[in-house]
């Protein structure tokens, strides 16, 4: 049985050729000059496709090894000599694989250079799959196959023979032996990369959402596959709800693109009437911090047209002042941050008259200092005890007017 060349059975081909005749050398120097244009990688694949089809063969009467330059321009036959050899070479070798063995190669290309062999094998057993044949649907993509454990197991055997794969310390975690390899194994899939990706977003919401490291992962594997989670599923509060722990998680790191993205898709799973409290997946306190979160991320990252387009919703659907006065913070602030001072001073007194809170439309040093002996007075009248003990409001506007007060104060004095 043939073997896939190694870094030995390079060095003897290099040996072998050059222990040849001048008229021999200089014929296989150039078809390998010519198809691999000196890249070390397309240099190994082309021996050992020459190897694995015979065109290069060891000849035990001549005790050396032989090549058939007619087979081998047969193999590598291109429109043109100086055509080099490209990832569609690697994509054809890899279409050679049994196949168990390509599925695991497409299935790992989507989860990255290194991959778990335990979530493959979950991949491959086709618990989330669905029946896609549709109208709507590419009749041209071939449905996807589930493989039973021994399959996979054999097929990641064959990947790691032909070394596409490679094991790691981990007995669990394998890797692609080089990048090319992973490009490769990419277009395997390439109809059903959304499907994929889909199956691959709720196989480890199921299993591995708890491990902080896969929740990024997760993340990423929703943003490709929201046109078919917003098809197939009505309730979508578990997508969500991961991505904006993950938007928060980002703007903590200072990653706002990241954030900003993430809430992005956050926005794309809900549904049609997202304020409506009591529809099916509809959660009004979900919808409003959400938007909160964004236009925060948005006002930072200096995107005030996005900002404001996403304050306006709170504005318009919010049911209460106070849910709103978050939006009237951050719309001072973005007013603030475009040099228009008087504009952000207006949008917070705006929000104290709709929580309330009566302000003097023409203030004066006198006004403020008999406020302040007014106050004064009031305090040292009472007693220690009274003013240490006292009892908090429980009021739901008086955490908002406060967080709005200190905002306009700032606004104030700009």
């Amino acid at each position: 049985m043939l073997k896939p060349l190694n870094e030995d059975d390079i060095k003897s081909y290099v040996a072998a050729t050059l222990c040849r005749s001048e008229s021999y050398i200089v014929p296989l120097a150039a078809v390998i000059q010519s198809k691999t244009a000196g890249n070390p990688f397309y240099m190994r694949e082309m021996l050992d496709s020459c190897h694995r089809k015979q065109c290069i063969y060891y000849d035990y009467k001549e005790s050396g090894w032989c090549y058939d330059l007619d087979k081998i321009f047969h193999q590598f036959e291109t429109k043109s000599y100086h055509d080099t050899l490209d990832t569609a070479f690697v994509t054809s070798r890899l279409h050679e694989l049994p196949p168990a063995t390509r599925s695991i190669l497409a299935w790992a290309s989507l989860i990255g250079h290194s991959f778990s062999f335990e979530l493959v094998q979950r991949l491959l057993s086709g618990e989330f799959d669905f029946d896609d044949s549709d109208a709507d649907a590419d009749m041209t993509c071939p449905p996807l196959v589930s493989y039973s454990a021994q399959d996979a197991i054999e097929g990641l055997q064959a990947a790691i023979q032909a070394y596409i794969i490679v094991s790691t310390q981990d007995d669990d975690r394998f890797r692609f032996a080089h990048d090319r390899y992973m490009q490769a194994a990419t277009s395997l899939g390439e109809c059903n990369t959304s499907k994929m990706h889909f199956i691959i977003a709720r196989t480890l919401l199921k299993y591995s959402s708890s491990e902080e490291r896969a929740q990024s992962d997760i993340a990423e594997h929703i943003g490709a596959s929201i046109d078919i989670i917003r098809r197939r599923l009505l309730h979508r509060q578990s997508f969500r709800t991961l991505l904006a722990d993950c938007a928060q998680s980002a703007a903590e790191r200072g990653a706002r693109p990241t954030a900003a993205r993430y809430y992005k898709n956050c926005f794309a799973l809900l549904q049609d009437n997202p304020w409506t409290d009591g529809l099916p997946d509809v959660y009004y306190d979900e919808t409003l911090q959400l938007h909160i979160r964004a236009a925060e991320t948005y006002l930072y990252m200096g995107q005030y047209p996005e900002a404001k387009r996403v304050l306006a919703k709170v504005f318009t659907y919010a049911n209460t002042p106070v849910d709103k006065s978050p939006a009237w913070v951050l719309q001072s602030r973005i007013y603030a941050q475009e040099g228009d001072s008087p504009a952000a001073f207006r949008a917070l007194k705006h929000c104290l008259e709709a929580l309330d809170i009566a302000v003097d439309d023409e203030p004066s040093y006198e006004k403020c200092d008999a406020e302040f002996e007014r106050l004064s007075l009031k305090v040292q009248s009472m007693q220690f005890d009274d003013v240490i003990n006292r009892s908090t409001k429980s009021d739901s506007n008086f955490a908002a007017v406060g967080a709005v007060l200190v905002e306009t104060i700032s606004a104030a004095f700009w």
